[in-house]
């Protein structure tokens, strides 16, 4: 990420994770939904070192922890981290490593068997993300994965979004944030050496609810969350607000 775009992001999450106002029974339930999408997305099974790339608060890295032999976390925001440092003392958590940097300050030689990126990409400037996602799959070891979760461009409720919030509707964004394309993120995958990818739908109402309607009873959150399940398993699915990407290296060790 370019040093300016960098300094934005920074400067944003540092203010957001200052003066977060969101639905935390509705933000507990989103982070266990893609916990639990990842769980199933790798056959439930133990996972070994992980590494969380734009970690936020350490809430998702924090879950990861009971079946990951280690997770590290990085994120470029000082709040963030100091949120996550806080957040896994408190569950007396051996196995969580959280730093505040960017990837392309990771050593050289370390290496991982999957790597997370949970609303992370979509901050990358697109002529930057090509060159990210092979640098990713560079730090995998054979036959690691890659699995994220993102905004879709498509997402009819975030077009609605945009034209009935106006202004207000960047509030909850960073001025350098975009959404994605589920197909082109795959292709882009593809030529960055990933020979397979899944691409799944994850959400509707949650996500932008629990900004929305920070206040909001948890019944709510759990209405939301029922919906999107429902309407992600329909055909029109691929209008959903966020898909998940599931991307494994080959197990060549060339």
């Amino acid at each position: 990420m370019s040093g300016s775009v960098e300094e934005r992001e920074r400067a944003f999450f540092d203010r957001h994770y200052r003066g977060v106002a969101r639905n935390e029974a509705g933000f507990a339930l989103r982070v266990r939904r893609e916990l639990a999408a990842l769980r199933r997305l790798t056959g439930n099974r133990r996972l070994g070192r992980m590494l969380s790339v734009g970690c936020g608060d350490g809430s998702f890295e924090c879950l990861l922890a009971a079946h990951a032999d280690s997770v590290v976390g990085i994120d470029v925001s000082d709040a963030a981290i100091e949120r996550a440092l806080v957040r896994a003392a408190a569950q007396g958590l051996a196995n969580v490593e959280f730093r505040c940097q960017a990837a392309s300050a990771l050593d050289p030689g370390e290496r991982f068997d999957g790597i997370a990126c949970v609303a992370f990409l979509h901050h990358v400037p697109e002529p930057e993300l090509p060159a990210l996602l092979a640098q990713l799959h560079a730090r995998l070891r054979p036959g690691g994965f890659l699995f994220a979760q993102e905004p879709s461009r498509r997402g009819l409720l975030r077009t609605l979004g945009h034209g009935l919030l106006g202004g207000s509707y960047h509030r909850y964004h960073s001025a350098d944030e975009h959404e994605l394309d589920a197909d082109e993120l795959a292709a882009q995958l593809r030529v960055a050496g990933f020979p397979s990818v899944q691409i799944g739908w994850i959400d509707v109402m949650l996500i932008p609810g629990q900004y929305v309607f920070p206040r909001a009873p948890a019944g709510l959150m759990q209405a939301f969350a029922a919906f999107d399940r429902v309407f992600c398993a329909t055909p029109f699915a691929p209008w959903a607000s966020s898909f998940t990407v599931f991307a494994t290296r080959s197990e060549d060790r060339a």
